[in-house]
């Protein structure tokens, strides 16, 4: 077998840039000779950027792909867990940030599958949990019956006792609140008197303060969020909740780590919603009842991508040929690589070595396609099978 892999290495003529791929990370049929153009699905954070900054290899892959204009010649998205921006503002943030043009239509975010959901929530008072302007955002996508922590907490100061000494006196989550928000949202809000019920949980993105959120956010799964209203008893061991009205919790990233500035992982949108379904468990001895995710490996932001890129190739004038592949680069296996594999041909796993993972082969549990040092070094090889596909084809 390691001979089988010194001998594909060379049949791609990439010589230090497709790193060393072990036994159960190779799949032969990434190397068939499959016709058609190329797309590609890049993560964001670990792939192209670090802590905000943009990594040297970013600019150089993505040069490959565009003109000197900054026009793609490739079908692109940007596929990440990440969010808390409306697709517009994250495809505006990406231009400058990357140099070349970025359209919203290119952007997947981990809750821009909530678009094809909010008709089924329009009719529920919702709860926001996570950081920033959670109400443009929740607006934005045709919600606005919604309440956030921070507005909760205010209303009802003692259902969180001990954020004011979480941070040397002030609470966190109403600090955050004042600089994300400075002038009130319009919607109805957690201090309006109403006792309308909170029928659906968003987590939108990371929240900052996870004492808060998790409190509120139980609190109102349980139904004792209405400020002042507390259940007559706690539920019995294995009754599930005391709430009579069921409570949809959506989690749009299931990222337990992900790629920031500091040199080791960190914990992601995953941890704190397994943190949540461990509360609702020690409390009620039952799971949460109602929960819908999204967000990398799961099936929507794949299918969305998927209907990006060839509307993307219809436009570059490719018509409705099949891609040979869509290249997904990611750094995390948990999340890019296992989704581009179940989501399968044309989708190619790619996992780079600039993020989460840093392992000297492949992942054990989630073996990618294809193993490289970066994304610069993904794009080449990518570009190098296109072009084998295209001479293997004419011959």
């Amino acid at each position: 077998m390691a001979a089988a892999c010194r001998t594909l290495a060379r049949g791609w003529a990439l010589t230090g840039l497709v790193s060393r791929i072990g036994a159960r990370g190779l799949a032969t049929d990434i190397y068939e000779h499959t016709p058609g153009p190329a797309a590609f699905a890049f993560d964001i954070d670990g792939v192209l950027m670090r802590g905000g900054q943009v990594l040297p290899a970013a600019k150089r892959a993505l040069a490959l792909l565009h003109d000197a204009s900054g026009f793609p010649r490739y079908p692109i998205v940007f596929l990440t867990n990440s969010g808390g921006w409306l697709e517009e503002e994250r495809a505006r943030r990406l231009s400058a940030q990357l140099g070349v043009r970025v359209g919203a239509a290119q952007v997947v975010q981990s809750h821009t599958p909530l678009k094809a959901l909010a008709p089924s929530l329009a009719d529920h008072r919702m709860l926001l949990v996570g950081r920033g302007d959670l109400h443009s955002l929740a607006a934005g996508y045709g919600l606005r019956r919604c309440v956030t922590v921070e507005e909760l907490v205010r209303a009802d100061p003692a259902s969180v006792p001990f954020a004011e000494v979480a941070v040397g006196g002030e609470s966190p989550s109403a600090a955050a609140a004042a600089a994300a928000r400075p002038t009130p949202s319009p919607g109805p809000s957690a201090g309006d008197g109403s006792a309308q019920p909170i029928g659906a949980v968003l987590v939108l993105n990371d929240p900052s303060d996870w004492y808060c959120a998790l409190q509120t956010s139980l609190d109102v799964v349980l139904g004792r969020a209405v400020p002042g209203a507390r259940p007559a008893t706690r539920p019995p061991p294995g009754a599930g909740t005391c709430n009579p009205n069921p409570v949809h919790v959506v989690f749009s990233n299931p990222d337990v780590e992900w790629a920031g500035a500091h040199a080791a992982p960190r914990l992601g949108g995953g941890a704190f919603a397994a943190c949540l379904q461990a509360l609702h468990t020690e409390v009620t001895g039952a799971p949460l009842p109602h929960v819908t995710r999204f967000g990398k490996p799961h099936a929507p932001p794949y299918d969305l991508a998927a209907a990006s890129l060839h509307a993307q190739a219809a436009a570059l004038g490719w018509g409705d040929r099949a891609f040979g592949a869509i290249w997904a680069v990611g750094d995390n296996p948990e999340a890019d690589v296992a989704g581009a594999n179940a989501a399968g041909p044309p989708w190619t796993s790619v996992l780079v070595r600039t993020g989460v993972f840093r392992g000297p082969g492949n992942s054990e549990r989630h073996p990618a396609r294809l193993v490289v040092e970066d994304v610069e070094a993904a794009v080449r090889a990518a570009l190098h099978r296109a072009r084998s596909a295209t001479w293997h084809s004419m011959r």
